[in-house]
């Protein structure tokens, strides 16, 4: 994911710490952030919460 990402000309950036916790990807575009949050063995909606959690 992060070289598909980089080849993209997006900036890649894993395990990003903040005071509010790590986010698992973060992803910068020109225009937009999106920020990763991976499961293992778990839904996406405990994703999403995690995510609106922090």
């Amino acid at each position: 994911m992060y070289v598909v990402f980089s080849l993209l000309n997006s900036k890649v950036d894993t395990e990003v710490k903040s005071v509010f916790g790590r986010a698992d990807v973060v992803i910068k575009t020109k225009d937009n952030i999106y920020v990763l949050e991976l499961k293992v063995d778990d839904s996406g909606d405990n994703a999403l919460a995690h995510i609106d959690s922090k």
